[in-house]
């Protein structure tokens, strides 16, 4: 685990000139209020990094931008552990996204999306916090090829109408004790089927 909690007000504070690569079972914790979008244009896409984590824990109560616009992924993660309360997590952008291991959202999480692009999830999702599928306009797009999990929160609370496609290739699993509320699409574009484990 390598955790960048530095306590500057701004700047890049972890300089990678090659490749930054976050192999099955690393983890890199952003824990800084500091940028961190150039460090993403350096991480690794390689095989055996889909299960390496990168995952935003940012302090202090304001709002904080992730960028995901063109961006690619292992496993994403979004806690509030180091605000101590909820933290909402902020990205927009038109390029597309994906998340080449698991996407999750822990309790106190709150990732708020205004963004046009299509989101791919190749792993599990994970909401046990809140996920805004459209905080704006957009109605974007959210593939997703693993199984899904809600104990928290998806909305949309914009203007746009969201879409949630479950497109595996093999069966997958749809559980939620939480909640799915306001306009949201569901498209279930999976031959091998679904399984709802919950009304």
């Amino acid at each position: 685990t390598l955790i960048n909690a530095s306590g500057a007000a701004s700047g890049n504070v972890i300089s990678v000139s090659d490749s930054l690569r976050i192999l099955d079972g690393g983890r890199f914790v952003q824990r800084s209020e500091t940028a961190h979008a150039t460090l993403l244009g350096r991480l690794a896409a390689g095989a055996g990094t889909a299960k390496g984590i990168f995952e935003f824990d940012v302090p202090g109560g304001a709002s904080y931008t992730v960028s995901i616009s063109n961006r690619i992924y292992g496993t994403l993660v979004f806690s509030s552990a180091a605000a101590g309360t909820q933290k909402n997590y902020l990205s927009s952008g038109s390029g597309p996204l994906q998340v080449r291991g698991d996407c999750i959202i822990g309790a106190g999480a709150i990732w708020s999306l205004n963004f046009s692009g299509i989101s791919s999830i190749l792993g599990d999702v994970s909401v046990a916090g809140t996920w805004n599928l459209s905080s704006g306009t957009s109605s974007n797009v959210v593939k997703l090829s693993g199984n899904f999990q809600c104990a928290g929160k998806v909305l949309e609370s914009g203007t746009g109408m969201p879409m949630l496609e479950w497109m595996g290739g093999i069966p997958q699993i749809i559980q939620v004790t939480g909640s799915i509320q306001n306009s949201i699409a569901v498209n279930i574009n999976n031959a091998a089927g679904v399984t709802l484990q919950r009304d």
